[in-house]
């Protein structure tokens, strides 16, 4: 049996992505059990400041204060 090796570059994929097909790919990959600091900086380059900053705090509640915890559940509330 004969086979065929092929490279891919990952990067040259990732940047070849619309918005929606990255959300979907990081979608794919929270639901395969990767955590968000693996796919975080897979969609990285195309969030500004804020949402990647925001980004950070997925599956980050046990490294804050309840203090803290509060008062981000707050201000999301206060965008409901």
């Amino acid at each position: 049996m004969k086979y065929v090796s092929v490279q891919i570059d990952i990067d040259d994929i990732i940047s070849d992505l619309s918005n929606r097909e990255k959300q979907e790919l990081v979608d794919r990959l929270y639901e395969d059990g990767f955590t968000t600091v693996n796919y975080i900086s897979a969609i990285q380059p195309s969030l500004n400041d804020f949402d990647s900053n925001v980004l950070k705090l997925l599956g980050n509640d046990w490294r804050l204060s309840q203090e803290d915890v509060d008062t981000i559940l707050n201000i999301a509330n206060k965008l409901i």
